[in-house]
């Protein structure tokens, strides 16, 4: 591998935005809001520039984390190529990426990266990663790693599954009804029910304080939509909807015990896919809580099955990007954060796929 002909050069964020324009696979989470966000939450970020010869050939960026099992240098849905690549290709950069991740780990005194690249994965890809001392992450499938999407334009109530429109049908017949707000201020009723999941699901939920600061900026950013599913004035499901460009993200959603039972979440969703529909977006991404189709077609118990079942009857479109990756700086200080995290997600029921 001619990996000494690829380098990374730092650039200001004004920069990294100008040539994002050209990179594939973005998301939000490389948008001047998200940026906006994780620097109100004291997280260093570093931008780079990454050249072959002469030649810009794409771009990264990475944020110093804190972790109860140690610091960490994240790279999230990064890096990002400006060209579809072959497999080699994407190896010769993997390879580059690992000689300069070390340097940065070394200088900022951090015992390993984490990586959520949006590069969509397979088997030999995977097995060439893997050898190069890239590891499966000791955790779920985070950052939407594996999701669904929905071609919106295309969508068609009757071509989806036949009982997920019946409780489509059921709900709206019992007169639910959803409200829009384009860029709220007041999270109070999500927060609610989204703090309540973790008491029913054993879900470990982000803080309160975290999430509000998050969608306040996307929605002083005029990139967020609130849906809410109401019967007789009173709330049942609450989704947030990012939305970027001509992309939306199914960012957040949760649900009341009695919003469940009237199948609130099933209209909350179509209303969104409308809603979406009239504005002109082209897709919308669920953000995860699907399962691979390996774990699938095993029938191996996965957490989110219930959910990925869920999300199965608006959309069949499955994509399963490169799993979550770590780059230890040596065995010795990543051992203990393997481990802790190794032991966390497994008693929690997720299994660690390659």
């Amino acid at each position: 591998m001619s990996y000494e002909q690829i380098h990374f050069e730092e650039i200001t964020e004004q920069k990294y935005q100008q040539f994002l324009i050209r990179a594939l696979h973005d998301t939000f989470y490389n948008s001047t809001a998200r940026f906006e966000f994780l620097k109100s939450q004291d997280r260093h970020v570093a931008f780079f520039k990454i050249t072959k010869g002469d030649e810009p050939i794409g771009i990264v960026h990475y944020q110093i984390i804190p972790a109860k099992s140690g610091k960490l240098l994240y790279f999230q849905h990064t890096p990002l190529l400006f060209d579809i690549s072959s497999n080699n290709a994407i190896i010769e950069l993997f390879e580059a990426l690992k000689v300069f991740t070390k340097k940065e780990l070394q200088r900022h005194k951090v015992s390993f990266a984490r990586f959520t690249s949006r590069i969509e994965s397979n088997p030999d890809l995977m097995d060439k990663i893997y050898r190069l001392g890239y590891i499966r992450a000791p955790i779920q499938e985070i950052d939407a790693s594996i999701t669904r999407l929905v071609n919106i334009p295309q969508f068609d109530l009757t071509s989806i599954r036949k009982t997920t429109r019946n409780c489509i049908s059921q709900g709206i017949k019992a007169g639910l009804q959803t409200l829009v707000e384009e860029n709220p201020t007041n999270f109070a009723s999500f927060l609610t029910y989204y703090t309540d999941m973790e008491k029913m699901k054993g879900f470990t939920t982000l803080p309160a304080k975290y999430i509000t600061k998050e969608l306040e900026i996307y929605s002083k950013n005029n990139m967020l939509l609130q849906f809410k599913t109401i019967h007789n004035d009173k709330i049942l499901s609450v989704s947030e909807v990012v939305i970027r460009l001509n992309k939306a993200y199914y960012y957040h959603a949760a649900t009341s015990v009695e919003g469940k039972n009237m199948n609130s979440s099933h209209v909350n969703l179509f209303h969104v896919i409308e809603e979406l529909k009239k504005r002109n977006i082209e897709v919308l991404d669920l953000w995860g809580g699907v399962v691979s189709q390996k774990i699938s077609d095993s029938n191996i118990h996965h957490p989110w099955r219930s959910l990925d079942v869920f999300k199965k009857g608006f959309t069949h479109t499955l994509i399963e990007y490169i799993p979550p990756l770590d780059l230890p700086f040596s065995w010795v200080s990543y051992f203990i954060p393997y481990v802790y995290q190794y032991i966390r997600t497994k008693r929690k029921g997720y299994p660690i796929m390659p």
